[in-house]
């Protein structure tokens, strides 16, 4: 396509599609199909999406964020370094792009238990914090989190200027004090010398399956990025609109359904 790119977040994944009812839909919506067969193509094709995109050599997009360096440690050697499954966050430093171009896309579900797949499980699982350096994500149980000086770093050794990612709503937000809100859509979460980090989230009224007390009723956003001033983001601001009666196919919903 030369209009529309698209680059992979972490639901395109098999776990995900399966637990946040993508996998249901297909069965419901296609029974006399081989919609099986449908499925394990999809998988296919999100498997192969790239983790992430650089626009006009100045702005990195991606669904969660920065990623570590994967080589092990000073004093790590042969097979047990390569297996480590914990991380210290004092001996975590941040990745660059050259890392990343030869990075595996994480195949059909990125765990980041497999070395080979480190980079690709940040990629789409981190999350900013306020706090500096680079820490386990350990809220998700998988990614990273990253502070200010962490993209600061980043932008300046990779000539890059802005940051765009995503990855958590505004209900997310609701249970992290200590960053921005998204009721409005976006967020501009890290500043400094180098450029910034914004997140930006286009769902409206999102997570629209709550309970109206649990509803966040929030705007969307989506960024416009233009000549000559490629790396200064606008902000697109939209609400929601009626949406139809729709059925609930997430594995979740069923669990409470149950109970």
């Amino acid at each position: 396509p030369d209009s529309v790119f698209l680059t992979r977040g972490n639901h395109e994944s098999s776990s995900c599609t399966q637990a946040y009812g993508f996998y249901k839909e297909l069965g419901l919506k296609y029974p006399d199909s081989n919609w099986e067969r449908v499925y394990k193509l999809c998988e296919g094709v999100f498997a192969n999406l790239p983790l992430c995109a650089v626009i006009e050599d100045q702005v990195y997009v991606a669904h969660g964020g920065l990623f570590r360096d994967p080589a092990p440690s000073k004093g790590g050697k042969g097979h047990k370094a390569k297996k480590r499954k914990h991380w210290h966050k004092n001996k975590m430093k941040v990745g660059n792009m050259g890392q990343l171009r030869s990075a595996s896309k994480g195949g059909f579900d990125p765990d980041n238990f497999v070395p080979s797949q480190l980079i690709s499980t940040d990629v789409l699982w981190s999350d900013p914090q306020p706090d500096k350096g680079l820490a386990p994500n350990e809220n998700r149980g998988i990614g990273l989190l990253f502070g200010p000086d962490v993209t600061e770093q980043f932008l300046k050794e990779n000539k890059l200027k802005l940051i765009i990612r995503s990855h958590e709503g505004p209900d997310a937000r609701m249970y992290r004090e200590d960053m921005k809100t998204l009721i409005g859509g976006y967020s501009v979460d890290h500043e400094g010398k180098s450029g910034k980090l914004v997140t930006v989230f286009s769902a409206p009224d999102y997570p629209q399956f709550a309970e109206p007390d649990e509803r966040t009723y929030n705007l969307a956003a989506y960024v416009v990025l233009r000549h000559p001033q490629i790396a200064d983001p606008e902000f697109k601001q939209f609400s929601a609109v009626q949406r139809p009666q729709l059925s609930v196919f997430s594995a979740f919903a069923e669990d409470e359904d149950e109970e």
